[in-house]
């Protein structure tokens, strides 16, 4: 009967450090579980945040590209015009170049033909 009681006092003994140790086991599996909960509350407040820097980032980019576009086709008009107004350029001067080589043409003429009646007198 005492091997028995003893025994059942050793198993009780037992009983009461095994759940004392479950006890401990679940209280630092809390501990760590609230410490992960942390960390993935941390991880997810900077992920929105940086999704919301990226945002920001990718309507900035957004906006160059179009002032940039739109620079680009400014540019190329203002190139199209320079070109028109060479053009125009060319085209009054050879214009003029024709009519001082027609008036010239005409003075050669005319001046002769005072001077031959000049000469026939």
């Amino acid at each position: 009967a005492e091997l028995r009681a003893a025994m059942d006092a050793s198993r009780l003994v037992t009983e009461q450090q095994d759940a004392k140790r479950q006890g401990e086991l679940e209280a630092t599996l809390a501990q760590r579980f609230m410490g992960l909960e942390n960390s993935f509350r941390k991880v997810d407040h900077i992920n929105t945040e940086n999704t919301g820097h990226l945002k920001t980032m990718v309507t900035y980019v957004a906006a160059i590209q179009q002032d940039a576009t739109r620079h680009d086709m400014e540019i190329k008009e203002v190139q199209q015009t320079i070109r028109e107004l060479k053009q125009r350029t060319r085209a009054a001067v050879q214009n003029s170049l024709g009519l001082l080589a027609e008036a010239h043409s005409e003075t050669e003429h005319v001046g002769s033909a005072s001077e031959r009646p000049a000469r026939s007198q």
